[in-house]
């Protein structure tokens, strides 16, 4: 029997997928990793709590985003279901 519901495969969106790397130099920013206890990221910050319980932020550097090649493509529906 088949199902009254139509199956919608037709691509609607091609979604390219880019990444861009946040980067902490723990040597430019004197960082002895073996002080560190522990370690967060939000947004572009690093935040650490060093083992003697002190704690620091750092700014991170953003790289600029390479467009020439996505990293992933995918083909999806109007309802953004991936089409295989």
């Amino acid at each position: 029997m088949m199902s009254k519901f139509k199956i919608d495969n037709e691509p609607r969106y091609l979604e390219c997928l880019y990444s861009k790397p946040l980067t902490f130099d723990l040597k430019e920013l004197k960082i002895d990793w073996k002080n560190v206890d522990d370690y967060r990221v939000k947004y572009t910050t690093l935040y650490v709590e060093f083992k003697d319980g002190t704690t620091k932020e750092y700014d991170g550097f953003l790289s600029e985003v390479d467009y020439k090649w996505a990293d992933e493509e995918k083909l999806l529906t109007k309802n953004y279901r991936t089409i295989t």
